[in-house]
């Protein structure tokens, strides 16, 4: 079955695969790999968007879907309810595509970090082609954005998952980092009264290098995806979970060659940003 998707699509390749096969037996390898297919599986069945998200009713709900490929991932969505379109006002279908992929990206990382594997990743937007072959099993997924996401994960010289918007939601994201307040409640975190948690964050440091031939790395600003458990939504359950995120990528900094280290260091640097805007937006509210 072939369809056409104007959505959300992302990719994450996970750091050090190959190096780990290499250095541990088969038995050892395919208990990481059923140690992170199970991250992803978890990550991507269970996004449920309560009603202020934009799930207010079946026609709203986005199903996803993954595919693995060695130690790539892509996740995307494996189909739309009928009336998907007309649940949502002019425009806003964009919208409530972009954030069930944030939402399981969010997880992901949360459990990847959990497991001790590190990833580099990207959340794009556009048109992009999926199949699925329920006789063989095959999935193509193909476009653009999937082009993009792959393109971007690449240049990232630390740990985590970039977010690219187009559109609509690149617009509410701007506006909702526009304003100062955003970290001291969590109905600030969108416009137009939208209560949802705190899943993605500014990151004004984050090392891109400017082509594949070049190691040198310049700093940008980018929206990066924060890790979360499952049901985070105040400041301080978020703060215990880049908390446990930090926790677990510090010994990952400390196993690593000396020659990516700075990958860590730049990331660990966002968490400690994280930490101390939700120590005080926690500490503002009543």
């Amino acid at each position: 079955m072939a369809t056409c998707v104007n959505g959300t699509v992302a990719f994450i390749d996970l750091l050090g695969f190959g190096q780990h096969i290499k250095e541990h037996t088969d038995k050892e390898n395919m208990a990481r790999v059923e140690s992170y297919a199970k991250a992803v599986e978890e990550a991507t069945t269970r996004v449920v968007l309560p009603p202020e998200e934009g799930g207010r009713s079946e026609a709203q709900r986005i199903c996803l879907s993954y595919a693995i490929f060695s130690d790539s991932i892509v996740i995307y969505e494996r189909s739309r309810p009928d009336k998907f379109e007309e649940a949502f006002t002019p425009g806003e279908a964009q919208w409530g595509a972009f954030k069930p992929v944030l939402k399981a990206c969010s997880r992901l990382s949360f459990l990847l970090l959990r497991i001790g594997q590190p990833f580099t990743g990207c959340i794009t937007q556009g048109t992009y082609y999926v199949h699925y072959d329920p006789q063989r099993g095959g999935v193509i997924v193909a476009g653009k954005p999937v082009l993009e996401a792959v393109n971007w994960q690449e240049k990232q010289g630390w740990i985590g998952i970039v977010v690219r918007p187009e559109n609509l939601v690149k617009q509410r994201l701007d506006d909702a980092f526009a304003d100062p307040q955003r970290m001291g409640s969590r109905d600030l975190r969108m416009a137009r009264h939208e209560k949802w948690p705190i899943m993605v964050e500014r990151a004004y440091t984050v090392p891109i290098r400017e082509n594949k031939c070049t190691h040198t790395y310049t700093e940008e600003c980018h929206y990066a995806v924060v890790p979360t458990r499952k049901d985070d939504a105040s400041p301080s359950q978020l703060l215990e979970s880049v908390r446990e995120a930090r926790n677990a990528l510090l010994p990952m900094k400390r196993d690593a060659p000396k020659d990516v280290q700075a990958k860590y260091g730049a990331t660990l640097s966002w968490y400690a940003e994280l930490e101390s805007n939700l120590g005080r937006a926690n500490s503002a509210l009543p």
